[in-house]
């Protein structure tokens, strides 16, 4: 609705920007601490925002999906747009102590 509305396509965009700076910073920490690897942060914080966006499409569909690509996708592309071995961030995420809510474990 954004699109339509010039107000909220302002509010989004701001937030949008927010979002990105926040995590670029995480990403330029992440290579300054030697964890991270992207040939560019920039781009590595474009692609990951890119799968969140295109995961996020699919939370409308009632039909479950049992593929494992579909439940690591983000975090697979998060790992390659790092330049991380393939299920380095699945196993942090498993090590991460259980709170209130699991929907970050996938």
């Amino acid at each position: 609705f954004s699109r339509f509305t010039p107000a909220l396509a302002a509010a989004i965009e701001v937030q949008e920007v927010l979002d990105r700076e926040r995590l670029l910073m995480l990403i330029e920490d992440g290579v300054t601490a030697g964890v991270f690897f992207p040939e560019r942060p920039f781009a590595a914080c474009v692609r990951i925002f890119m799968a969140i966006d295109g995961f996020g499409a699919y939370i409308n569909d009632l039909r479950v999906f049992t593929e494992p690509s579909y439940a690591h996708f983000v975090t697979d592309v998060a790992e390659w747009a790092l330049r991380l071995e393939p299920g380095t961030l699945r196993a942090a995420v498993a090590a991460l102590p259980e709170g209130p809510s699991d929907a970050y474990r996938s």
